[in-house]
Parts: structure tokens; sequence; C-alpha cells
């Protein structure tokens, strides 16, 4: 999925889905959704009204545009209260927006999220990690794979003063999401792939890429420095241990040293 940031208005945006967010308890739509409705001669209002839309967190509606706009179709999602409106929120909101208009048959996606109360760089980061870990699919074994994917995902931030912070948070939700659909690929490998020297080979790939120093604990090494409880787990497979250490250094003086420790029972 290409990631992309534009300033420009729902209105003017391109795409064959405008996904919108909307607050639920609001009588009247927001200023940036009147523009929109006025623009397409009333239509938004309509359909909401029709459907009873209520904007709780995930609602979605969708419609065709008569004219007025550029996008093909119009998704409007719920995102619940202004009391509980936030990054969640509003990643829980793309998701939903983006996985359906992905079911629909969408190839590209413009997205407008509310700014009250998420900065530009944090919703831009949330969007995207959204986007991308709710139309995640794990269908590496299945025969018959759907052709249904967003090519194309357009994040649209109307002020150009917000637009070099919500860059970054493009690229943090690129980066975040590609480690947690990494760590879901793990997870969904059967047993038979994914063995102790598998996550090692990965994990080398990994420090390559990133620049990371790596270590691996052999059987040896781990007796050794008398690590009998984790070699007691291992003693129950025939597969060989490793125990992978990767190091992260920055350029800069570290403020402070963080340690992550995770399990890998394969």
């Amino acid at each position: 999925m290409r990631v992309s940031l534009e300033t420009r208005s729902p209105i003017e945006a391109r795409g064959e889905v405008l996904l919108v967010g909307k607050h639920a308890e609001e009588s009247r739509l927001s200023p940036g959704l009147q523009a929109l409705d006025a623009a397409l001669g009333g239509q938004l209002a309509r359909v909401l009204a029709a459907e009873k839309f209520e904007g709780k967190p995930g609602q979605l509606s969708y419609f065709f545009r008569g004219s007025g706009i550029r996008a093909e179709r119009v998704m409007v999602v719920g995102l619940g209260t202004r009391k509980t409106y936030g990054a969640d929120a509003v990643r829980r909101a793309a998701a939903a927006g983006v996985r359906r208009a992905r079911d629909l048959g969408a190839r590209s996606v413009a997205v407008m999220m509310p700014p009250d109360g998420v900065p530009a760089r944090l919703r831009s980061h949330v969007v995207v990690e959204g986007a991308a870990l709710g139309t995640y699919r794990f269908d590496r074994y299945l025969k018959d794979k759907s052709d249904k994917a967003i090519e194309t995902l357009t994040v649209l931030e109307s002020e150009r003063r917000s637009h070099a912070a919500a860059r970054d948070g493009l690229g943090l939700g690129e980066l975040t999401a590609a480690g947690v659909c990494l760590a879901r690929d793990l997870v969904n490998e059967p047993a038979n792939v994914v063995t102790p020297t598998y996550l090692a080979e990965r994990a080398a790939e990994i420090a390559q890429a990133g620049k990371l120093d790596l270590k691996v604990l052999e059987r040896e090494d781990c007796e050794k420095l008398g690590m009998g409880a984790y070699l007691g787990v291992a003693q129950g497979s025939l597969q060989s241990p490793k125990f992978i250490h990767l190091t992260y250094a920055p350029g800069r003086r570290a403020r402070k040293r963080v340690v992550v420790i995770g399990k890998g029972v394969t």
C-alpha cells in the first residue's frame, strides 16, 4: 500500500473512496462536513438522516456521490463522542473504514479525520497504522487469494503549517505497522516453519536492514551462562534453542536503556 500526504480539502480529494470521520451526539454536521455536504448538494446530510447515523465508534455509512466532488464514493465512519476522541478512536476508525473500502473493491482511499485534540503528527501516524493493520491478511497458504487490496492511501491535511509534522507521522505509522505485521506473520506461520533457527535467520535479516547488532547464543553458550530454566524448556524439542539478542545503539548518547524481552515458543 503506497501512502502519501496531500494538503487539500475533502472536496478536492482524489480517490475511489473518501473516508471522513463524524462524532456522535452532534445534531449538526461539523464545519468540515458542512462544506462537504454543500458541495454534494445536501446528499451527505440526507443519507445520514435516512440511515439514522449516530456516529458510534466504527459505525459506517457510504454512498456514491452524485456530483460536486472528485471522489467516486463517500464513506462516513463513527468516532464516538468528543469526550472519548483520541488517537485510538482515529486508529480504529481508519481500520474499519479502509477495510470496508477494500471489501467494496476500492483500490484507493483518501482519509480526513477531525483535528480536534489529536495533533497532525499523531493523527497521520494512527491513520496509516489503522489502515495497514485493519487490512492485514495472512493468505500465504491459501489457494484462492482475494485480489481486493488498497493500493494507495492518501492522508488529507488541510493546514499547510502542519504538513511537516503530518509527514513525520506518516513515516512512523508505516514503520510501526510493518513491525506489527511482521510479528503477526511470525505468529500465523505453522510451527514446522517457525523454528528457533528460522527466528534467528529472520533476526539476522532485521539486523542487517536496521543496522542492529545481533548475537545468537547456541545451546553451549547458554550452558556456560547457567541458563538452566531456559534450557529445560528447550529439552522438550528436537530443535536446538537459539537465544536471540538484538541491540540498537543510537548515534547520540542514549538517555536511558530499554530492554524488551519476548518468549518465542516455536
